[in-house]
């Protein structure tokens, strides 16, 4: 993360993210950008899927919570979307 300004809503998750799953070296975020919501991609390997997404979508929904909170004072909507790679896929930058 940034030290002197205020870490993006990408920063965010993935910082969330690497310090939840077993392999942090398998997560990649991406922004997609489009009106007035913005979706967080956050991609992940597929044996750490079921531990972000979480029991009823609780560590998901924390996440998006969150999210929501962080960029509020930006006067955008964020949604997450949590991914899991394919093995054959070659990673999201």
């Amino acid at each position: 993360m940034r030290s002197n300004a205020q870490p993006s809503a990408k920063e965010l998750v993935a910082y969330i993210a690497r310090h939840l799953v077993n392999q942090p070296d398998r997560v990649y975020v991406t922004q997609v950008q489009g009106g007035s919501t913005n979706i967080v991609v956050l991609e992940v390997a597929k044996e750490d899927y079921g531990r972000m997404i979480g029991r009823g979508g609780q560590v998901a929904d924390a996440i998006r919570a969150l999210l929501r909170v962080y960029t509020l004072q930006e006067g955008k909507f964020y949604d997450l979307d949590v991914v899991h790679a394919a093995e054959d896929m070659e990673p999201m930058a």
